[in-house]
C-alpha cells in the first residue's frame, strides 16, 4: 500500500472516489454542492490537500487536510481542517485510516500548523491526538415564541446571489474577529453541507445574512444585528414552511446570546469539534486574544503542558506568550489540556475558564 499526497492528475479519480463513498450513505449526495468550495470551482486546486491510500493502482482511502490561515489582530495562524476521511469498505479495519492520519499529522508538523480541527465522534479520533474542543450554544426559536414576542417585522429575506456577495462579505468581515474566507469562495463556503444562505433586507437595503442548514433545520451563521434577529427568523420560518428552527451561536457572540437567553425556553450546548494542538505558544496567543475580555487588563498566567511551561502576559489588548521556568498556576498534560480549557463544566481553580472558540460550521468539512 502506498500513502502519498494527491496530484493534479489524480483529481478526477479523487472526486469519483469521494462521490462514491458519500453516495453509499446518501444516494443523492452531490459533492459539487455539498463541498463546492473544494470540488467544484477550482478543478485540481485542492488535489495536494488529499492524502491518498493506493493499492493496485487505485484509490482505496482518502483524507482531506485543508490548510487555512486565520488572521487575528494582525497575526496569521495556520491551521488545518480535516475531513472526508473515507476508506473503501473492502479495505476497512486494515489500518488504512491510521496510515492516512499519520501522514496528515506529519504534514501538519512539517507545515508548522498551530492546530488541527475535525468533526465527528471523539472516540474515533482520540488515539490520533484529537480531543473534544470548544462548545457552542444551541437555542430553539419557534412560532409560539415569535407570536408572543414584541418585534417589528420589517425585514425580508431572499436567497443569496452572486450580486449579493460583495455586501455580505463586508458584513462577514465586520462581525468576524478572525476571518478565514475570501470573497472568491464566500458563497460556495456558505453553501457547504446542506446549507442555504439568505440575505436579510430592510426597506430594500441589505442589512445582513443568515445561513440555514436544511438537513438539521438550524441557523449555523447569523450576521445581522440583534434587534432584527426575530424578524429575520420569522421570515425564514415562513419561507421554509417550518414551525421551529435552532440557532447555533458561539458564546463569544455575547449580545445575541444574552438576548436569546432572556427569550428562549432553554439553552443547550453542542461540542462537535475536536482539536489537536501542534504549537502551544501560538495556540495560547490565539485563544487568549479571543477571550481577552474574561481577564483583567493586566494579568499573568503560567501554564505547564507536559514538561514545558509557558508564561502568558496579558496587557489589554496585547497578549504575549513565551517559554518560562516559573512555577505554573495550572499543570496539565497534552491529552487532557484541550478538554480542560474548553469544558463547559465549572473550573474552581481557574475562573477564567472555559475558553471559547469555534470554527463556523460553513468553514468545516
Amino acid at each position: 500500500m502506498e500513502i502519498r499526497t494527491g496530484t493534479l492528475s489524480d483529481w478526477e479519480a479523487i472526486k469519483q472516489f469521494v462521490k462514491e463513498q458519500h453516495q453509499r450513505l446518501d444516494p443523492n449526495y452531490d459533492i459539487d454542492i455539498e463541498l463546492g468550495k473544494i470540488y467544484s470551482k477550482y478543478p485540481g486546486k485542492h488535489a495536494s490537500e488529499h492524502i491518498l491510500a493506493i493499492e493496485d493502482n487505485k484509490i482505496i482511502g482518502i483524507g482531506l487536510n485543508h490548510l487555512q490561515t486565520l488572521n487575528y489582530q494582525g497575526h496569521d495562524f495556520l491551521f488545518s481542517i480535516v475531513g472526508n476521511l473515507l476508506v473503501d469498505p473492502a479495505y476497512q479495519n486494515q489500518g488504512v485510516m491510521t496510515k492516512i492520519m499519520n501522514e496528515i499529522n506529519q504534514i501538519n508538523k512539517n507545515k508548522e500548523v498551530v492546530f488541527s480541527v475535525l468533526k465527528g465522534r471523539r472516540e474515533r479520533f482520540r488515539h490520533f491526538g484529537y480531543e473534544k474542543g470548544p462548545y457552542i450554544h444551541h437555542f430553539m426559536v419557534d412560532d409560539y415564541l415569535l407570536k408572543h414576542s414584541k418585534f417589528t417585522k420589517d425585514t425580508t429575506i431572499q436567497l443569496m446571489r452572486d450580486e449579493d456577495v460583495e455586501d455580505c462579505y463586508e458584513f462577514y468581515l465586520k462581525n468576524t474577529k478572525a476571518p478565514i474566507r475570501d470573497r472568491e469562495n464566500f458563497l460556495l463556503t456558505l453553501q457547504t453541507n446542506h446549507s442555504t444562505p439568505y440575505v436579510v433586507y430592510q426597506n430594500d437595503k441589505r442589512i445582513g445574512y443568515l445561513v440555514f442548514n436544511r438537513h438539521h433545520h438550524s441557523i449555523t451563521e447569523c450576521s445581522i444585528e440583534v434587534n432584527e434577529l426575530f424578524s429575520a427568523i420569522s421570515n425564514l420560518l415562513e419561507v421554509e414552511n417550518l414551525h421551529a428552527v435552532s440557532l447555533l451561536l458561539s458564546p463569544l457572540e455575547r449580545e445575541k446570546n444574552h438576548f436569546l437567553a432572556s427569550h428562549c425556553e432553554g439553552l443547550s450546548i453542542i461540542q462537535d469539534q475536536n482539536l489537536k494542538i501542534y504549537s502551544w505558544i501560538s495556540f495560547f496567543k490565539l485563544i487568549i486574544s479571543a477571550n481577552i475580555i474574561e481577564f483583567d487588563s493586566d494579568t499573568d498566567l503560567i501554564i505547564q503542558v507536559d514538561d514545558k511551561t509557558y508564561e502568558i502576559d496579558i496587557e489589554y489588548p496585547v497578549v504575549g506568550v513565551w517559554p518560562s521556568h516559573r512555577k505554573p498556576n495550572i499543570k496539565v498534560d497534552s491529552t487532557t489540556a484541550v478538554m480542560l480549557f474548553f469544558s463547559p463544566l465549572s473550573h474552581r481553580n481557574a475562573p477564567f475558564l472555559p475558553f471559547h472558540f469555534h470554527i463556523p460550521s460553513p468553514d468545516m468539512l
